[in-house]
């Protein structure tokens, strides 16, 4: 146990999880009646109330800050309190219980608090297709500023999605964005399995045509990968059924060929030799098979209107097909391409006319913000003791300018 005096100002709360894990949070004497609600490997949120503005907030609690958990842990909180959008979750203060460098193990985020997870709207809420429509505009809307600021998001899932009681939407967990450019080497292993786009599977992309030896060089990727995790929670929102319910990358890859078809020799060839000749020898030992369509994928009962009177489809059948049905799959069929270079672009997919009814150009085309992103982190070559120093610094550097409202 930790034998040093508490810091001024704070207090340690101990709360309990739905398994009675118990939690220790020590956070500043305003942050009272903490709550679970819930924890990974990487760390644990509660809710808590503000004692000086009524309001309630999450506090987010990253321990153990070594290795990838330190790296995310920075990241997560330059990015949100750098990066400002609506439907981005605002990170409004970050602090250390701890003094020194030496004692230094725990970062707090704080931010707004949500009411739900995308996961636990598709799980438990009925949803009619306006408000769904809604919720994948305000992801892409997200998305698209994030890729505009330079920034791959690459962990899009339902969980990483709130949601509030105005069924507004921000997008949550920044530990595995980072800013990118065109020579960016970084690994496959980074979305959840169900949302990974296949050039993540596969750990590659072609390769910049001004790198000679191809075959050595790291696979590459893009803001498309976003937008591949963007399709896949599209096609759950309609469904409620994960669309490629793989449980590890291997069989990942063979739910995605069912659906999507047999890569094309022309996406093959654009691999690394050793990878093109592993994915030849798995399609060989599988049926070959053609790409589904999207009417045959989203059957016509996902997009019923139960309202006999209802003013956007302009109907006066009962339980009708809505008007926006053929346009829903065209635009699924666009955002889950196997090729990267065919996929739409979140700015594309926001022009689509699907979007029509809810496009807003200063919500597409949001201001941007100066990113104060640390590149050494990501360059692989800092010593433990110096990264925990850098986070260190930042993180107090940020606390001395937070204001209480």
């Amino acid at each position: 146990m930790d034998a040093r005096p508490q810091r001024a100002g704070f207090h340690t709360v101990t709360v309990s999880d739905t398994r009675r894990t118990l939690h220790s949070f020590t956070v500043p004497t305003r942050y009272t009646n903490l709550r679970f609600i819930n924890a990974g490997s990487e760390g644990a949120v509660v809710s808590a109330d503000v004692s000086t503005d009524q309001n309630q907030v999450a506090i987010k609690k990253r321990s153990n800050l070594i290795g990838k958990s330190a790296k995310n842990a920075i990241r997560e909180f330059i990015l949100l309190t750098s990066v400002k959008h609506p439907n981005i979750i605002p990170i409004t203060h970050v602090f250390t219980p701890q003094e020194d460098e030496q004692s230094f193990k725990d970062v707090y985020l704080v931010m707004e608090r949500m009411k739900y997870t995308l996961s636990e709207v598709i799980s438990k809420m009925p949803l009619n297709h306006k408000t769904l429509k809604f919720f994948i505009y305000q992801i892409l809307c997200a998305v698209n500023h994030l890729h505009r600021q330079g920034i791959i998001h690459r962990d899009l899932k339902p969980c990483n999605v709130a949601v509030n009681g105005r069924c507004e939407v921000k997008l949550l967990d920044f530990g595995l964005s980072r800013m990118f450019s065109p020579i960016d080497q970084m690994t496959g292993y980074v979305t959840t399995t169900h949302y990974r786009a296949p050039e993540l599977l596969l750990e590659c992309l072609k390769t910049p045509e001004n790198l000679s030896n191809k075959d050595s060089v790291r696979a590459l990727y893009s803001t498309k990968v976003d937008i591949w995790s963007i399709g896949c929670i599209f096609y759950e929102l309609i469904t409620r059924k994960i669309m490629f319910p793989g449980n590890e990358t291997v069989s990942q890859w063979n739910k995605i060929a069912e659906i999507m078809g047999t890569p094309t020799d022309g996406f093959v060839s654009k691999l690394d030799t050793n990878l093109a000749n592993r994915i030849r020898t798995q399609c060989s030992a599988q049926p070959q098979t053609t790409r589904q369509t999207f009417d045959d994928l989203v059957l016509d009962s996902h997009f019923i209107c139960p309202s006999s009177a209802c003013k956007t489809c302009k109907t006066g059948k009962d339980k009708h097909l809505i008007a926006d049905a053929a346009d829903a799959r065209r635009l699924l069929s666009k955002l889950l391409e196997y090729e990267p270079k065919d996929r739409y672009s979140a700015a594309e997919a926001l022009h689509d006319s699907y979007f029509k009814s809810c496009f807003k150009a200063d919500e597409v085309d949001a201001p941007l913000t100066a990113c104060e992103y640390i590149h050494e982190v990501d360059q692989g070559n800092l010593a433990l003791e110096d990264l925990k120093s850098l986070i260190f610094k930042e993180v107090k550097r940020i606390e001395s300018s937070y204001i209480p409202e």
